[in-house]
């Protein structure tokens, strides 16, 4: 039926992106500027790597997106009940020994919880440039708001909630 049943797909995206010269001279190229490499095992995705890449090509955000051992797909791939979990990484500056310095570190982790193929609940948990917690929010999906066969919601009311350190 032509699953992939074990394995890594590796796939670039190429982009027109402008480019500015140290006189001010901008020009339009054609580059790398995202690449994903998506495991899976026993014929479901377990892990999705997805890199972006910066105008000057240096790496700039790096999503990683996990599935549950719980999770369950339909015949067309898309999650009907279980946990997915993806982490954001890229650059913060950081003062180092009294000198800025640009670190990579974890920006922000999402868990979305889904049950009757769709989404219920997610989770997103900000950090701050030590490492603190940052903004968490939360939002909930009651059964009433109806999605479409793409995944976008068509009606009802979600709810989300925010919380972060008030100085």
């Amino acid at each position: 039926q032509g699953q992939i049943q074990s394995g890594t797909v590796h796939t670039e995206v190429e982009g027109s992106v402008v480019k500015e010269d140290k006189a001010g001279k901008k020009e339009t190229v054609r580059q790398k500027v995202r690449e994903s490499d998506v495991t899976y095992e026993s014929g479901k995705v377990v892990k999705t790597v997805t890199k972006e890449f910066n105008t000057d090509l240096t790496l700039g955000d790096e999503t990683t997106t996990e599935y549950g051992k719980d999770v369950v797909f339909d015949a067309q791939g898309r999650v009907k009940s279980g946990t997915v979990t993806s982490t954001v990484v890229g650059d913060v500056t950081k003062k180092v020994n009294g000198k800025d310095e640009v670190v990579r570190q974890k920006l922000r982790s999402t868990v979305l919880s889904y049950g009757s193929s769709r989404v219920e609940k997610s989770v997103t948990q900000e950090f701050n440039t030590d490492l603190s917690l940052g903004e968490k929010s939360v939002t909930t999906y009651p059964a009433s708001v109806v999605f479409d066969a793409q995944g976008q919601i068509q009606s009802g009311t979600v709810h989300t909630e925010v919380e972060g350190s008030v100085v």
